[in-house]
């Protein structure tokens, strides 16, 4: 068995397989200060309500573009699950081809989401991650991973805009009917929806324009599935590809 995890700015991610299957996966808050043995004992308690057979668990894999929580969750890894993870840097074998100005510079998480939507739904893709940010990756018709660009996450957009208007109140997002609202709440609510939509329409129509062929568009991330259901531009909507991806980069460096 599997342990996969994705340390992001917001959250940090743990997906567990059994061979291929994804069979279970739990987050924790990336914006606390933990230790290394508290970071230990919340992943075996979860393990454990998930009545994960923890002794079967005989490897690790993780992708962080949190540098100051890598090592604790490593170390965490090393104490209670007795393994040596295997952290996802460059000069791993992904399957992916990249062209980039400075390979160095991309993202981790980047890489193992291009590694699993080439893995599973082949060339000619566009994935979308909504999380902390929202990222656009495009991998061509050859398999090789173009860059994309970057725009900010629905919660920084949530955020920016209560934090710097001092009348407007924190909301959640929502999916909305109308844009015509009678409440603040709701006039908001309806803004942060619709705007974030027709951006995510207009940037998948721009891709397509640039690229000039047909590619498809895969949705992920845990802020994706209430965009995804809005629009008839996004072909599929996978939450944990991330997992998926990791878990194909271990197989093929497993041994090194």
């Amino acid at each position: 068995m599997l342990l996969t995890v994705d340390i992001g700015n917001t959250s940090i991610g743990f997906g567990v397989f059994d061979k291929e299957e994804l069979i279970d996966d739990f987050a924790l808050s990336s914006g606390i200060q933990r230790t290394a043995d508290e970071y230990g004992m919340l992943l075996i308690d979860m393990l454990e309500r998930s009545s994960m057979p923890i002794r079967m668990i005989d490897g690790a894999i993780i992708c962080s573009v949190v540098p100051s929580l890598t090592s604790p969750v490593v170390s965490s890894i090393r104490k209670y699950l007795k393994l040596e993870p295997m952290i996802l840097s460059p000069g791993a074998k992904t399957g992916v081809s990249v062209r980039y100005d400075n390979p160095k510079e991309i993202g981790t998480d980047r890489i193992a989401l291009a590694a699993g939507g080439l893995n599973i739904y082949g060339s000619g893709l566009l994935i979308i991650d909504f999380d902390t940010a929202t990222t656009y990756e495009y991998i061509d018709e050859k398999g090789t991973y173009r860059g994309g660009c970057i725009a900010p996450g629905l919660k920084i957009s949530i955020d920016a805009l209560s934090e710097n208007a001092s009348k407007l109140p924190a909301v959640e997002l929502k999916p909305m009917q109308s844009v015509i609202t009678s409440d603040t709440v709701s006039a908001m609510q309806a803004g942060i929806y619709f705007s974030f939509i027709g951006s995510v329409e207009y940037l998948i129509d721009r891709f397509r324009k640039e690229i000039g062929k047909s590619i498809k568009v895969i949705a992920t991330g845990r802020l994706g599935k209430a965009i995804a259901k809005s629009t008839e531009k996004i072909d599929i909507y996978d939450e944990k590809l991330i997992y998926r991806g990791l878990r194909i980069i271990y197989e093929k460096n497993k041994g090194k």
